[in-house]
């Protein structure tokens, strides 16, 4: 049966559980890979999330728990791919665009959804679960604002976001390698936010696409905007690799 982008994207979204959820999207990047599907009508994405994720307020601070680093540190990057999932999928459904962005966004979302089995695999293997942590919903608030701004929205998710996942790449790895005596988590989370370079990449360049004549202004005001802050240490290697400018972010 054939459905349009919008209705993939719809299924994927609501769908009620987290197996059923990454099931779908391995599913529909194959479907947009293979056929040359419709947009579609415009339809009200809603987002199913699972229903012992705890949200704290985005400007609050996260509560103090007495857990294993491991644990607060996969469990953290669990969630951020959780919401990158959501983001990059809900993303398709925003613009009219050519083809290749509709591919391309939703090989990253599958790609983040392989990510996101990989980290709860590991959580499971030390006897951790997801969700068990409450979760800041910066992420998800800062998403429904920019639910009809195509250049906001990859700002956030592509340039924000994941630069800085980029940036934490070695701050990240040293602490894990210091709470976990086998380097087993260290190494997977060191080659997922390796993979990451690639999503910026092509953030960067569906950014440029769609913002115009000046980009790196347009990039700026949109972090003014969300009062987004970008502060060293950066990992210029990453960026640099992903193509990233660096007058973007260090002038």
């Amino acid at each position: 049966m054939s459905h349009t982008i919008r209705q993939i994207v719809s299924g994927i979204l609501k769908a009620p559980d987290l197996a059923t959820k990454l099931s779908l999207s391995r599913q529909g990047f194959e479907q947009i890979k293979t056929n040359k599907l419709q947009l579609g009508e415009k339809v009200e994405n809603e987002w199913v999330f699972p229903e012992n994720l705890e949200f704290i307020n985005p400007f609050t601070a996260k509560p103090k728990l007495k857990i294993p680093l491991e644990h607060s540190l996969l469990h953290s990057a669990a969630y951020i791919e959780l919401m990158a999932i959501f983001m990059y999928w809900d993303t398709l459904s925003i613009p009219d665009a050519p083809y290749e962005f509709y591919h391309d966004f939703a090989q990253i979302a599958s790609e983040e959804s392989h990510h996101f089995g990989l980290i709860i695999t590991r959580m499971e293997s030390l006897g951790y679960s997801f969700p068990s942590i409450p979760c800041n919903d910066a992420l998800y608030f800062y998403s429904k604002k920019t639910s009809a701004d195509i250049c906001a929205r990859i700002v956030l998710t592509s340039l924000f976001s994941e630069g800085r996942a980029l940036d934490s790449h070695d701050r990240l790895i040293n602490k894990l390698k210091s709470s976990n005596t086998d380097k087993t988590s260290a190494l997977l989370l060191s080659k997922i936010i390796s993979e990451e370079v690639s999503h910026v990449k092509i953030g960067l360049k569906w950014f440029l696409h769609f913002a115009g004549d000046n980009p790196k202004e347009v990039y700026k005001s949109v972090l003014s905007a969300f009062k987004l802050q970008i502060r060293p240490p950066f990992n210029t290697k990453l960026r640099d690799a992903a193509g990233f400018p660096q007058s973007w972010y260090l002038e």
